[in-house]
């Protein structure tokens, strides 16, 4: 019995570009589509925070923004920041599996995006404690050390602005879906299934060409591929997610595996049993 996905929430930036504003609009909509009571955990795994914000943490600045217009029980959540780069929010998921598995939670919340670039949306996932055996199944994280060097990403003040730059190797893409596959291959092994047991295939979607080099691999028809110009990098893995459900390919699809690369090379995987399937 794992925790299970109970609503989703996504922000697009409109004259609004505020991390702290469209996260925290994503975590309304999930509260108020959940209609819950009260908030135990909530994590940001957003990257590039507000004004690269990291103290206290971003995550009490999202509960603060809700907590005196919300219905729901905020005072007392205990939220907390994970930077953990694009991988942060399947850490996260597994993370809050572990708290609600554990029955010291009975609702948990993760939130990402990030100011820059200018234009990215937010997302947000309320989790809950499954009934059934549904839910997250089982987890693998493995870093690549060997590979460390091959991007490097910053943030500085360039006048009155805050920018981001980002130093990526030319072999850094070829050498993200080389560790995947690695992954992918030691993870099916673990679970003693094939890759034709997945339905659906749920992904971070940075770098650039990484999903499409994914659908080279695995096949196009199962995996979630945003539009080139998505300008996402934390909360793309959520996009993704709810790109899958307005499609109905998440609601059709039963087991479902999630994958998440970033620098390090670090790659984390996540076997999911969807109970909403129809």
């Amino acid at each position: 019995m794992g925790a299970v996905i109970k609503t989703y929430g996504v922000s697009d930036p409109g004259p609004e570009t505020s991390y702290r504003n469209l996260g925290s609009d994503a975590l309304k909509q999930c509260l108020d589509k959940g209609g819950i009571a009260a908030l135990d955990v909530l994590i940001s795994s957003g990257l590039y925070p507000d004004m690269h914000i990291h103290e206290p943490a971003f995550a009490s600045l999202i509960q603060g923004e809700l907590s005196q217009s919300h219905a729901a029980q905020l005072s007392t959540t205990f939220s907390f920041d994970l930077h953990n780069g694009g991988g942060g929010s399947l850490m996260a998921l597994r993370i809050l599996n572990g708290f609600l598995c554990s029955g010291k939670i009975k609702t948990g919340a993760i939130v990402a995006g990030d100011a820059l670039p200018a234009g990215s949306p937010a997302g947000a996932l309320l989790l809950e404690k499954g009934k059934t055996e549904d839910g997250f199944q089982a987890f693998i994280q493995e870093t690549y050390s060997q590979y460390s060097n091959d991007y490097f990403s910053y943030t500085e003040h360039t006048g009155k602005e805050l920018k981001g730059f980002i130093n990526q190797d030319e072999t850094y893409l070829e050498h993200l879906l080389s560790c995947v596959q690695k992954s992918v291959k030691k993870f099916l092994s673990k679970l003693k299934v094939s890759l034709d047991a997945f339905d659906l295939i749920v992904s971070c979607q940075s770098p650039d060409g990484f999903v499409s080099g994914l659908a080279d691999l695995y096949g196009g028809k199962r995996l979630i591929q945003l539009e080139e110009n998505h300008k996402c990098y934390s909360a793309g893995l959520i996009l993704a997610l709810a790109l899958a459900e307005s499609r109905g390919s998440l609601q059709a699809s039963k087991r479902i595996l999630f994958i998440n690369a970033g620098p390090g090379i670090m790659i984390e995987l996540a076997s999911y049993l969807n109970p909403e399937r129809t």
